[in-house]
């Protein structure tokens, strides 16, 4: 099964270049960014985001409740660490204990290599996921990786425009 999943590696924190939170972020500063610029899309956005939230399931492990919202805050924190977003205040050890090594596996492929997913990987997933959390999570890794993506685009533009003021 595991040769199936890409293989988990950890990150050597002190080599990677890293877009710090702290510089700038979704929330803080990406989010606005789309605001002054595409109030109406971006309305539709935080609309679409906000509904995917809400529709969280309470059971996504076959007979095992888990706390969702921080099972969704360990993925975020992970993908955005992925990506090379970083936030320094984060503890990032508290994903270890709440995403084992097989579950950031599935999660770094739906995130990093969706093309590649194959019948076997979604049998492997159903073994720790029911089928209604595999869909929730596809879902919600792929609008963390939207923000990812729309982050650096407004990181992109906002020096962009700084240095042609």
């Amino acid at each position: 099964m595991s040769d199936l999943i890409v293989s988990y590696t950890d990150f050597n924190q002190h080599i990677e270049k890293f877009l710090y939170t702290e510089d700038f972020s979704w929330k803080e500063n990406a989010k606005y960014f789309f605001l002054d610029y595409a109030r109406k899309e971006m309305d539709y956005l935080d609309k679409e985001f906000k509904t995917l939230e809400k529709l969280s399931p309470e059971n996504i492990k076959n007979d095992i409740k888990i706390n969702i919202f921080n099972l969704r805050e360990a993925i975020e924190k992970y993908l955005t660490l992925i990506f090379g977003i970083k936030n320094v205040e984060y503890n990032y050890h508290i994903n270890n204990l709440s995403m084992s090594v097989e579950l950031k596996r599935i999660i770094k492929k739906i995130a990093c290599y969706p093309e590649q997913i194959q019948e076997q990987e979604l049998d492997s997933c159903l073994e720790i996921l029911n089928k209604e959390g595999l869909v929730y999570l596809i879902l919600f890794v792929t609008s963390i990786k939207q923000k990812i993506s729309l982050t650096y685009f407004a990181k992109a533009f906002d020096d962009y425009t700084s240095n042609n003021s």
